[in-house]
């Protein structure tokens, strides 16, 4: 038969209880229990887990350091500088592989990195901190990598020196704002930092006869003199593309309306620019550096300074000359698309170059709409006072007949948006 292994607990239980003994013992030696109001001798210690009394050498078997968890001996002290005491009693070098910063467990110092710009990462190693970078500051410890030497240079967030202005001819660079230059002549710059240009063409000053000479509406007379000074405008109806510059300067805004506004469709970047507000176009004329026309201006222009009927002279309007509807065409206009990219119509262009005074979309000038001309100024500026509620449109569009193309000829809209207006811009 098999011997059964009783603990050393149970064996001194057991004796107690066989000899009849009515009380426990109050110390115990070594390998003796310890538990309620049993206590170990006092070179001894209780062992927390077993309940038997140990002797130091015993708590502390295959421990090098610190207190043994059951039964609280101190099973001694690590010797090296930088050694570190592990949960399991064992003496480990906290700064092993580390050569420089704080141990991750004692917070031993584990040394100092030398060179200027390097940092000790976290796993204890020095790395140089401007590695790959030639400007501006380290990443981690704030170094300074260096500076960058071009008048335009900009040191982007990884640390490479790079010009600002690259590709930009114009305006103010992105990043480090750098004048990237000037745009010459009449050109403007857009965001993008290129130069675009708009045409302007110098009207001289002068003195004309204002008004409608023959085969009048009331609105185009009475016929008055007026005094224009010198001023520039635009050689276009302003363009689909020219607007679309505006609006991606987030200076214009978008252009609302159905298919029949030029910029729902592609490829009409060079037609005039339609279904415009008045304010619309007032907001592109001032980013172009000018404003709306005044209505002296607009017809002085329109008639080369004298008492043209058109801006090619007095020969009757038609396809020819402008982009209208002609008697012997079908449908609305001179083609199926309505306008026609601006200029297309070079037989009826100014005698001084200027493009589409007649006919193509109507243009906003600056003036309140008035019945007649009693009471309008002589000398060339908007009638604006009193104010109404229509502003002047002039040039006729592409369905006007011959006689709404005529450079005396008046309409007035509601300063909104509609299909057929566009405009042109002055500078003084």
């Amino acid at each position: 038969m098999q011997k059964s292994m009783k603990s050393p607990v149970a064996a001194v239980l057991l004796f107690l209880v066989a000899s009849g003994c009515s009380s426990l013992p109050a110390v115990g030696g070594e390998g003796e229990p310890c538990f309620e109001n049993l206590t170990c001798h006092e070179e001894l210690a209780c062992d927390s887990i077993s309940k038997i009394c140990v002797t130091q050498e015993t708590a502390c078997e295959g421990r090098q350091c610190g207190l043994d968890p059951t039964t609280g001996y101190d099973c001694g002290q690590c010797q090296g500088a930088t050694d570190w005491c592990d949960p399991d009693g064992k003496c480990v070098d906290d700064c092993k592989e580390r050569v420089c910063g704080e141990s991750p467990n004692a917070g031993y110092g584990c040394g100092t990195c030398l060179g200027v710009t390097d940092w000790c990462d976290p796993e204890g190693q020095c790395a140089d901190d401007c590695a790959g970078r030639a400007c501006g500051e380290s990443p981690n410890a704030g170094h300074d990598c260096g500076t960058c030497q071009g008048a335009t240079d900009w040191c982007d967030p990884q640390g490479q020196c790079l010009d600002d202005c690259e590709e930009r001819v114009c305006g103010e660079s992105p990043n480090a704002r750098h004048d990237c230059g000037e745009c010459t002549g009449s050109d403007y710059c857009l965001l993008s930092g290129q130069c675009r240009s708009i045409d302007w063409i110098a009207i001289p000053g002068g003195t004309f006869d204002m008004g409608c000479i023959a085969n009048c509406s009331p609105e185009s007379l009475p016929v008055h003199s007026v005094t224009v000074p010198a001023f520039e405008i635009m050689k276009t109806e302003v363009t689909i593309l020219q607007y679309k510059e505006c609006h991606l300067e987030e200076i214009c805004t978008g252009i609302y309306g159905g298919n029949d506004c030029n910029q729902k469709n592609d490829g009409l970047e060079k037609h005039p620019v339609n279904c415009a507000s008045w304010q619309q176009a007032v907001t592109f004329c001032d980013w172009a550096g000018g404003r709306l026309p005044t209505e002296a201006e607009w017809e002085y222009a329109a008639r080369n300074g004298s008492q043209d009927e058109y801006p090619w002279g007095d020969e009757q309007a038609t396809c020819e000359f402008a982009v209208m509807k002609d008697p012997e065409a079908v449908g609305s206009g001179c083609n199926p698309l309505h306008t026609q990219a601006v200029c297309s119509k070079s037989a009826g262009n100014s005698n001084l170059g200027l493009c589409d005074m007649a006919g193509n979309v109507f243009e906003w000038v600056q003036d309140w709409y008035h019945d007649d001309y009693e009471g309008a100024p002589s000398d060339g500026s908007a009638w604006e006072s009193p104010e109404g509620s229509q502003r002047v449109l002039r040039g006729g569009y592409w369905g006007s007949t011959y006689r709404g193309v005529r450079a005396t000829k008046r309409d007035g809209e509601n300063p909104v948006h509609v299909m057929q207006i566009g405009f042109r811009c002055v500078r003084d």
